[in-house]
């Protein structure tokens, strides 16, 4: 079946009619300051271990305060709604349930395991309408262009990490992306099991090195590479930015005493067409460590 959606539709028609709702069985905040989460992972590396530190990042205003506990509470809304139309449905296994852990100080709770003819393991993500614009590209014969949705690296990360502690008790693990604003349709997008647990493993280790390694704690990330084709029928690189990692934008530590961030929040050029009629002739914008970056792409 593998349509959460329809059966959530159901759910929410069956309330409306004047069913009564699902009580769900929610367990206290499990976060622990002092353990590496496996939402984390492929998170900043830096960040978490100047949280295992105890390290302080920069208070947040009022209003962004306010916005982040709506921001949660609507996101919580969307999981809770699919757990209670998966226990209506008579469909759900498990929910916001705690990993058994494989690894001293790494703890995780997954969404929930939920069954149709095969067993689910599904990990809700509430985002922004423009989050849906994130797919894979894979050019054919130089022209066309084949696009698919999938799921984020960081997403499989963190359900590679769930899968490594549940051996082999899934069939299929996927991960449930819903439009916050309501536009796009979710969707459900598969994810490898096994190259999700070889690369999730891969991470843990690398974290709890760099946490045997404190209070020494690694670089600050590197800035994001982009991108930029023209509309040739053959596309064709026309410019490279640089500008700080996306995650920077959203750190406690990002430009405060404990780190100091590379690149900065608006896009530069780096490195661009001198002119159209000749592609092949390129204008360098950034110099040093940034120009060999950029030239190695070019």
């Amino acid at each position: 079946m593998d349509n959460i959606q329809h059966i959530r539709a159901d759910y929410i028609r069956y309330l409306n009619d004047g069913g009564q709702r699902v009580e769900l069985d929610l367990p206290k905040s499990g976060w622990n300051p002092d353990t590496i989460h496996l939402s984390e992972l492929g998170g900043c590396s830096r960040a978490i271990m100047l949280r295992l530190l105890g390290k302080k990042g920069r208070d947040k205003p009022q209003q962004t305060q306010d916005n982040d506990e709506l921001m949660w509470w609507a996101g919580y809304q969307f999981h809770y709604l699919t757990y209670e139309a998966l226990i209506h449905a008579e469909m759900m296994v498990r929910y916001e349930a705690p990993v058994v852990p494989k690894y001293d100080g790494v703890t995780g709770r997954f969404d929930m395991i939920w069954m149709d003819d095969v067993s689910h393991l599904t990990d809700i993500k509430t985002v922004r309408p423009n989050c849906f614009r994130y797919v894979e590209r894979t050019f054919i014969a130089g022209a066309e262009i084949d696009i698919k949705h999938h799921a984020k690296s960081d997403h499989v990360l963190q359900l590679g990490g769930y899968l490594l502690h549940m051996g082999s008790m899934i069939d299929k693990a996927d991960v449930e992306y819903i439009d916050r604003g309501g536009t796009n349709t979710p969707l459900l997008l598969p994810v490898d099991q096994e190259l999700a647990k070889v690369r999730a493993e891969a991470a843990i280790l690398g974290l709890l090195a760099q946490r045997d390694n404190l209070p020494e704690v690694p670089d600050p990330l590197p800035e994001e590479v982009k991108t930029h084709y023209s509309r040739h029928k053959v596309p064709l690189l026309k410019w490279v930015g640089l500008r700080r990692d996306w995650r920077c934008n959203y750190c406690q530590y990002a430009d405060t005493e404990h780190c100091k961030t590379n690149g900065s929040e608006d896009e530069v050029t780096a490195a661009e067409w001198i002119s159209d009629k000749r592609p092949g002739d390129w204008k360098f914008n950034v110099s040093g460590t940034r120009r060999g970056i950029v030239e190695g792409l070019v």
